[in-house]
């Protein structure tokens, strides 16, 4: 497994094989950009160059130190909510578990 030698491994493969998928369609019209991030963690190259680069534009616009941090919580928070609407979808419908989510 890739990623028990390097962390991040399989998001810089993934992204690889995402620009590989795409190069024919991007032309002098568009840009491509690979954001893949692992599950638990580890982002690609060209993701976190991208954030980096959008968060310190965001702070140069706002003037708040803090917008760039959000940005990467708010990133943070999507993932871990699909993740969770997965394991969730894994579950049979049931009355009990309509309940618990009313509160």
């Amino acid at each position: 497994m890739l990623s028990t030698k390097m962390a991040g491994q399989v998001a810089e493969n993934a992204a690889i094989r995402k620009c590989n998928k795409y190069k024919t369609i991007v032309d002098q019209n568009y840009q491509f950009l690979a954001f893949a991030v692992e599950t638990l963690g580890p982002w690609s190259n060209s993701a976190g160059n991208f954030v980096n680069e959008l968060g310190h534009r965001m702070t140069v616009a706002t003037g708040d130190a803090r917008s760039k941090q959000f940005f990467i919580q708010h990133i943070i928070l999507a993932i871990q909510r699909g993740n969770a609407a997965s394991v969730i979808g894994t579950f049979p419908p049931s009355a009990a578990m309509e309940n618990i989510f009313l509160l």
